[in-house]
């Protein structure tokens, strides 16, 4: 029999929080338009400093973001961030007026940027990744990192094979799938009530040590992986590290296999994270853009079909006509500036 003992530090009692949603809440204040004085100020700020051409992302994540010359869009950048830090965990930004989608996909990086410093994605530095399918031979079971494939199914927290994860994850829409990419969260505090009124020994495996592969990144030190509980307590509240393929690949290469209950709290959270009513479903339009507290939730999608073929590289010619563009979306880790 296991101990069901909830382990120190962890609520006895069910979580009330903002952040306790599932599929029927109403999420009222979900989705957020700038204002029009922030708006023409980003526009002005695009217009001098960045071409009117394709831009790739290198173009992209070069532009440098000067707050002092962005104070209307930092004023309301502050405004929402309590809907994301300690609200329902994450807001959904409504397309940009008056600027084309190479332009639009600046001012979502200078709201990446407004909302913390950006940092790295691979071992090349870059802090703009494009996610998009670049094969449809590519899958996580062959190696492949997520955003390269069009797979579905893995609730996961960004970076969770970083060892300072990033606290927030900014997604934008730049095209559309022809059909499926359907955006999926699943809240932190939703899925402990549901392990405290149900599997409560599971709070306490969870809270663990788990060994994570620390792939596509630079390593900290010698070892390709390291040690890290799935769930912990932290001042904000119910914090997840969470892929469990990631996990899966850490054990393998420490050569530790996961032990049991391992292996049934992983399945746990999997099998949970699809559970209908916990889910907050998005499909996300071309030009719109999420941010949310990347350690607060799970998120995951659904499989997507492009219109065209797969290629390794992003023509990004295909923007000029959305309606037959396959899917593109900017990532970006985002990390709170400490004053």
């Amino acid at each position: 029999m296991m101990n069901s003992k909830i382990p120190d530090g962890f609520p006895k009692n069910r979580i009330e929080s903002l952040r306790t949603w599932k599929s029927d809440s109403a999420l009222n204040n979900v989705v957020y338009t700038f204002s029009e004085a922030t708006q023409e100020e980003v526009r002005d700020y695009i217009k001098k400093r960045v071409p009117d051409k394709l831009l790739s992302v290198d173009d992209i994540q070069n532009v440098v973001y000067e707050p002092d010359d962005l104070q209307n869009l930092e004023g309301e950048i502050e405004s929402v961030r309590p809907q994301v830090d300690t609200g329902i965990g994450f807001v959904v930004f409504l397309p940009w007026e008056r600027l084309n989608i190479h332009q639009s996909r600046i001012a979502s990086w200078l709201v990446d940027n407004a909302f913390g410093e950006t940092r790295g994605q691979d071992e090349q530095g870059s802090r703009l990744i494009e996610i998009y399918n670049q094969s449809d031979r590519l899958s996580m079971k062959t190696g492949a990192r997520y955003h390269e494939t069009r797979e579905g199914n893995s609730p996961h927290t960004d970076a969770p094979q970083v060892i300072n994860d990033p606290d927030y994850l900014c997604l934008r829409c730049v095209s559309d799938a022809w059909i499926g990419g359907e955006s999926i969260l699943v809240s932190a505090d939703s899925i402990y009530n549901n392990l405290l009124k149900n599997a409560p020994d599971i709070i306490s495996i969870l809270s663990s040590d788990f060994l994570f592969h620390q792939r596509g990144v630079p390593q900290v030190g010698k070892e390709e992986f390291f040690t890290a509980p799935v769930m912990s307590k932290d001042e904000g509240g119910i914090r997840l590290r969470f892929l469990d393929h990631y996990i899966r690949e850490g054990h393998e290469i420490a050569g530790k296999p996961l032990t049991n209950d391992q292996e049934r709290a992983i399945q746990y959270i999997n099998s949970l994270c699809e559970q209908s009513d916990l889910q907050f479903k998005a499909h996300l339009a071309s030009g719109q853009q999420v941010v949310f507290a990347n350690k607060r939730m799970l998120h995951a999608r659904t499989e997507f079909v492009d219109r065209n073929p797969a290629n390794e590289i992003y023509d990004l010619a295909q923007l000029e006509d959305l309606a037959t563009a396959n899917r593109l979306m900017d990532r970006t880790w985002s990390y709170k500036r400490h004053k």
